[in-house]
Formats: structure tokens, C-alpha cells, sequence
């Protein structure tokens, strides 16, 4: 169910009024909802955490990069009015599948993915950390020394957690 000011926030950032938002099951870090008619997706962060600004950048990154990743519509980062920060995204075609029927095709569709996800520059004003060193320093078997700077990297990257 929407709050009175999050059906305003979407009508305001898409000039349309939302009619309905279905939950949708799956989402453990914040509440999610099919909104429609704009067929977008609200995600409702909880207000202790900095996530609605983390995806804001991380979603603005990608909006430079081929590929299935939502776009950004719009971002409540602070919730003051809402009770909880709040974005809202473009639906994506399919579901998640954590039991695909076919894993090898699976395996290859989400490596293809994430190799777009890695081959993303990651620009210092973007205000995500680099974990590179800390990554090369507890695994440096997975991450040899590269010459190139710093890359996007995914860190909640599974079969359940993409479509």
C-alpha cells in the first residue's frame, strides 16, 4: 500500500497518479512494489539506511551501459515526509530465479551481464568506494594487479537477485 505522500512524490515525478502498487515477493532489504499504470517499481528503503543514495549513483552510473539494468526514475533519498527514502525504478522483463531450469544458460546470461557491470569505468565523482585493494588483498588469486583504474563492480550479484 502506498503512503499518501509517495502516491503524490510518483504522480509528481511521472504526471501521472498511481491507480495501484502490488508487493512484489523477493525483496529483503526493502519493501518493493509493482506500481501501476506506470509499470515502475518502488523500492521502500528503511529510513536508518543510505541505500536510496547509494542506488541513485550506482543507477545513474549504469544508465551509461548496455544492458537489462533498471533506469532510474526518480529518488527520495531522506524519507522526511514519507517515513522511509524511496526509489523508483523501470520494470524489467522476467523474474528472479535462484532454481533456474537451464543454469548453464543461466550461468551465462548473468556473467554476461556482470561483465558489463565490470567493464564500467568507475569515475572518482561518483562517490562509490573503490574496493579493489581490499579485494586484491584478501583474494588476490580472483584479482591480479591490473594497470587499468577502478571498475563498477556488483556486490549482491546472484541468480536471485537478477532477472
Amino acid at each position: 500500500m502506498l503512503r499518501e505522500r509517495e502516491r503524490e512524490w510518483i504522480a509528481e515525478a511521472t504526471g501521472a497518479v498511481p491507480l495501484s502498487a502490488t508487493p512484489l515477493a523477493g525483496g529483503t532489504h526493502a519493501e518493493t512494489f509493482l506500481v501501476l499504470p506506470q509499470d515502475l517499481v518502488l523500492r521502500r528503503i528503511p529510513p536508518e539506511d543510505g541505500a536510496a543514495a547509494r542506488e541513485q549513483r550506482i543507477l545513474s552510473l549504469l544508465a551509461e551501459v548496455a544492458g537489462p539494468f533498471p533506469r532510474l526514475i526518480a529518488v527520495y533519498p531522506d524519507g522526511d515526509e514519507t517515513g522511509s527514502p524511496c526509489v523508483l525504478v523501470s520494470r524489467l522483463p522476467g523474474k528472479a530465479d535462484a532454481l533456474p531450469n537451464n543454469p548453464s544458460l543461466a550461468a551465462r546470461e548473468l556473467a554476461s551481464a556482470l561483465a558489463r557491470v565490470h567493464a564500467t569505468d568507475l569515475p572518482a565523482e561518483s562517490g562509490l568506494r573503490d574496493l579493489t585493494d581490499r579485494v586484491r588483498a584478501r583474494r588476490p588469486e580472483i584479482l591480479p594487479a591490473s594497470s587499468g583504474g577502478p571498475v563498477f563492480s556488483h556486490g549482491d550479484f546472484w541468480s536471485g537477485n537478477a532477472l
